[in-house]
């Protein structure tokens, strides 16, 4: 199964196209695009979500990809909410979920869209639920149809770290920090588990745009400098470095501190709140490949700081490497056995089937000789040892059957079966055509067209989608007809058309702003 995963930042758009077989992920192609090199092409009031949907669509144009595609909703229309879920059994947990929301939402159930992850925790389940404001899902998901980007999964940054986290070797406290361009996201997990999140509106544009003001350079020389020259200092470090290495270090440390203060303050919360502190945090993103920025982290804070190991993304150059985790997640999150959660369920689903895994010929055909044996043997030996037994007893109740009286063989017709079971074979079948016969003949009789009106009322009724016929009934020419629709309007407008139509005695019961409308006329 080929596997298109699309991250999308708001610095630039990453695709990472891989195959998924036999549990193992085949590399085969990548690319980042950067909003801000066709940024130009675009009016100024274009929203970051519609240059996002305008590259998806081109790339997919171009490559003409056939697959499983693969991103995430952006953080700021979601929120998320981590419910301990008392029972043992999953199909209990899930439906424990609605009625735990209820109390920890400051709006109905009906206002909203909800994903959720389950994740078995000892003797209980805990879940992952990831929450959209309904009518902006609705519209949003109306838009990517309309433009052809659904991908068969939309999910969260979130859900995609703990899918990604539950197959790997993690044990103990620790924090995921993914330093994006525009925010940074960390995720507090406990044994495998994320068992909260928080965002912060800091990230590398902050280094691009105090490099640019203080050396007064434009801002996209700013960003080249900060991924080509940027560095960190710790405090023990500024004292081996020349005036303009450590101003520069000053400068850098000046503008990520805001950044470090978050870490420190939610790293002080989790303490408080779950009684345990962290052992190491783990960064991620673009900015992690900057010079020794986790040492300088790790200073601040006190916690070993250390970049996430990308070794495993293959195909995809070492520096870009870190850039690419993120995709290359939702990829490796297809053979987790905790799946991601996905947007596009129920009402909302995307139609995407996953087709079955090809592995290599020599593969195929093996197992398909294995089981061509094994089904051989099987036959012959079904043959030689039961289907002769079962030969003979089939003929003996044969034999009985066509010496019953009501079927009329003679005597002479009988012997012949012995020698030529054919003609009494051919015998029956003419026995059975007249019979037939003599039954369609009983029908023709009484048979009665009462779907006549049903026929003239679908041809005066123009198709809607909007309104359902629940009950058609003839009983002695005497029609009556069930309407129901959800929209009020919509019944209103049917019985102003039908009652000019061409139906004899017409009732109509329908009253104001009904969802119920019923209809009778003669036929």
């Amino acid at each position: 199964m080929n596997i298109l995963a699309i991250d999308l930042g708001s610095y630039s758009v990453k695709f990472y196209e891989c195959r998924l077989e036999r549990k193992q992920l085949k590399y085969l192609g990548h690319r980042e695009i950067i909003i801000s090199k066709i940024r130009s092409q675009f009016e100024p009031d274009t929203t970051i979500n519609e240059i996002h949907n305008e590259i998806i669509r081109s790339y997919l144009k171009k490559t003409e990809f056939e697959g499983k595609i693969i991103y995430q909703i952006q953080d700021n229309f979601t929120t998320s909410r981590y419910l301990e879920l008392p029972v043992n059994s999953r199909k209990k947990a899930e439906l424990m979920i609605p009625f735990l929301m209820e109390e920890n939402i400051p709006y109905s159930l009906k206002d909203i869209h909800y994903t959720s992850t389950l994740v078995k925790n000892g003797e209980n389940y805990s879940a992952l639920v990831s929450i959209a404001q309904l009518e902006y899902f609705d519209n949003y998901y109306s838009y990517l149809e309309e433009t052809g980007t659904l991908p068969a999964i939309l999910t969260t940054e979130m859900g995609v770290v703990q899918s990604f986290i539950d197959q790997k070797h993690f044990s103990g406290s620790f924090c995921f920090v993914d330093i994006g361009h525009d925010s940074t996201k960390a995720y507090f997990i406990h044994n495998r588990e994320v068992i909260s999140s928080h965002l912060t509106h800091l990230g590398g544009k902050v280094l691009d745009d105090i490099i640019s003001q203080t050396y007064q350079i434009p801002l996209d020389e700013a960003v080249i400098y900060k991924h080509d020259n940027c560095f960190f200092l710790t405090d023990d470090q500024l004292d081996d470095v020349t005036k303009e290495q450590r101003d520069f270090a000053k400068l850098m440390h000046q503008a990520f501190m805001p950044l470090v203060s978050d870490l420190k303050r939610w790293e002080l919360g989790y303490r408080v709140k779950f009684g345990n502190p962290i052992t190491k945090i783990i960064i991620s993103g673009g900015c992690s490949n900057i010079s020794n920025i986790e040492n300088f982290i790790g200073a601040q804070l006190k916690i070993k700081v250390e970049k996430f190991d990308g070794s495993k993304i293959s195909g995809v150059p070492e520096e870009s490497k870190q850039n690419f985790l993120l995709s290359h997640m939702m990829a490796a999150s297809q053979r987790s056995s905790t799946q991601m959660p996905n947007f596009l369920t129920g009402n909302y689903t995307s139609g995407f089937s996953d087709t079955i895994s090809l592995h290599s010929v020599s593969f195929i055909f093996s197992r398909s000789l294995a089981v061509f044996v094994v089904l051989m043997s099987f036959m012959l030996f079904d043959r030689f040892y039961f289907l002769n037994s079962m030969d003979r007893r089939l003929d003996s109740k044969i034999k009985k059957v066509i010496k019953k009286d009501s079927l009329e063989i003679s005597r002479k017709d009988q012997r012949k079966y012995k020698r030529n079971p054919e003609s009494i074979l051919k015998l029956l079948k003419k026995k059975n055509r007249v019979v037939k016969q003599e039954v369609r003949t009983i029908q023709s009789a009484t048979e009665i067209n009462a779907s006549a009106p049903l026929i003239e009322l679908s041809k005066y009724i123009s198709r809607n989608e909007l309104v359902n016929m629940e009950l058609f009934e003839n009983i002695d020419g005497n029609v009556r007809v069930h309407f129901s629709s959800k929209e009020p309007k919509e019944l209103e407008a049917l019985k102003t058309h039908v009652t000019s139509g061409p139906f004899d005695n017409l009732k109509i019961d329908y009253k104001s702003k009904s969802k119920i409308m019923t209809m009778t006329f003669s036929e």
